[in-house]
């Protein structure tokens, strides 16, 4: 037979087990669960840099990102002894398209780009790191100048 004292240090060790291993489960769970918490926070993440740098209406790259992977591609060019050109195009009568037959048809001539067999002109600039222009917003610039240019030439 155990004596008291024998008996009392048993079930003080149980005690002592039974407590680690439920500390042990808990800090688990909640190891995972902050884990899980992180991968989530990480994806939204991704996914709200992703959003924030397309158009929501056509999916392709807004002007921030536009401006972001230009400027990337100026040093990496710069570092190569590249030029660089831009190619900036505008769809003319746009905005009688959206006057006359209303936003919601506007978005549809820029998803579809006249599929509905709307005709329209298109005003096209461009512009090169080698007409003296070498960082983005001057050369944007320079495009945006030659796009109203065209459209003034017709």
């Amino acid at each position: 037979m155990c004596s008291d004292k024998a008996q009392s240090v048993l079930y003080l060790t149980e005690w002592t087990l039974n407590e680690v291993t439920f500390l042990t489960c808990i800090i688990s769970v909640l190891a995972i669960n902050f884990g899980f918490i992180l991968m989530v926070n990480e994806r939204l993440a991704e996914m709200l840099v992703y959003t924030a740098g397309q158009d929501w209406l056509t999916g392709e790259m807004n002007r921030r990102n536009i401006v972001r992977v230009a400027e990337a591609s100026k040093l990496k060019a710069l570092k190569f002894r590249q030029s660089q050109s831009i190619l900036l195009m505008n769809l003319d009568p746009f905005k009688q398209f959206k006057d006359t037959l209303g936003h919601l048809f506007g978005d549809t001539v820029i998803k579809t780009l006249g599929g509905e067999h709307i005709y329209f002109t298109e005003s096209i600039g461009v512009c090169d790191s080698n007409q003296g222009r070498k960082d983005f917003k001057g050369m944007f610039s320079s495009v945006d100048q030659a796009v109203y240019m065209a459209k003034k030439a017709g």
